[in-house]
């Protein structure tokens, strides 16, 4: 849990895995970063004692307008629905504590947050997703992000709600953290080694980047932002094309063996139109090559 600050705004940044932390490299460039926090996500009496730091200690009086940034959850794509009941009852207590505490403060503070939903999650088995189309989660973690998008846009303590709405997340820098589809499949395809693929060779999905994540966020958090944005590239990949384009750029062979178990072979893909306005989504070919280099080099973000 991290604290930035400029002049009289400050930005929490809660969950620092892959996209919060690109989130927080982009915002430190032209914040100054005063705290950083460890959760221990096992206790909320924990949680409640790190709050009551960053609100009674690290943030300043003056400060008036405030930004929280959600990019937290143990959950994925698999989760159960125990598992998403144990997610949602720890967005709901943590967030309790962040409105007392923010009601605290000696000044009204203009509390923006922002939520890291899932374009994939809400939109799973839907192609060409337009402006009129409507979520309808086929799994528990999408229907999870649904519940968490309701949860900021009616809470009364929270001024302005944005969710963004992301597709999926793949990186050629951050490789100390879990690794995602993409930048697995590039590294054992370098050792030469197999790759299980829940799905089949023409599931078609939209990937992002998480630099270009973080550039958004850091380029419009001094704006105004949408109620709901999607981050995606626009453009759907099937498996057999990333199959290809990373050949091509390695010079191997990439082994993929498919699941039987086809629970993740429906395609998602959206429609270019609906992609939030300024987010520019970096070229997946250009990126993979550095992925590659990275890879070769033992690069660490």
């Amino acid at each position: 849990m991290n604290l930035l600050i400029r002049n009289n705004h400050a930005v929490i940044i809660i969950g620092l895995g892959l996209v919060g932390s690109a989130i927080f490299e982009e915002l430190r460039k032209r914040y100054n970063c005063t705290a950083r926090k460890k959760l221990d996500w096992s206790s909320i009496d924990h949680c409640s004692d790190v709050i009551n730091e960053i609100f009674n200690d690290d943030l300043p009086n003056e400060i008036d307008r405030l930004d929280i940034i959600w990019s937290a959850g143990k959950t994925g794509f698999l989760a159960t629905e125990n598992d998403i009941a144990v997610d949602l009852d720890l967005f709901e207590k943590f967030n309790a504590l962040l409105r007392d505490s923010a009601s605290q403060h000696p000044k009204t503070l203009k509390v923006r947050y922002i939520l890291i939903s899932s374009a994939g999650g809400l939109f799973e088995g839907q192609t060409n997703v337009g402006g009129d189309s409507n979520p309808n989660p086929r799994r528990p973690y999408g229907k999870l992000k649904l519940q968490q998008e309701a949860y900021v846009k009616i809470a009364k303590w929270i001024d302005t709600p944005v969710c963004l709405r992301l597709s999926s997340v793949y990186t050629v820098s951050n490789l100390s953290s879990r690794m995602g589809l993409i930048p697995t499949i590039v590294s054992r395809a370098i050792r030469q080694n197999f790759v299980t693929i829940f799905g089949t060779e023409m599931t078609l999905r939209d990937y992002v980047l998480d630099e270009d994540i973080g550039r958004y966020v850091s380029e419009n958090i001094d704006k105004p932002m949408p109620e709901e944005a999607f981050i995606i590239d626009g453009k759907p990949y099937s498996i057999l094309e990333i199959k290809g384009i990373i050949e091509h750029i390695i010079g191997k062979k990439v082994y993929l063996q498919y699941s039987l178990q086809t629970t993740n072979a429906s395609n998602i893909s959206f429609s270019p139109n609906i992609n939030a306005r300024g987010l520019n989504p970096s070229n997946l070919r250009t990126n993979l090559r550095v992925l590659y280099k990275n890879l070769l080099t033992g690069h660490q973000a």
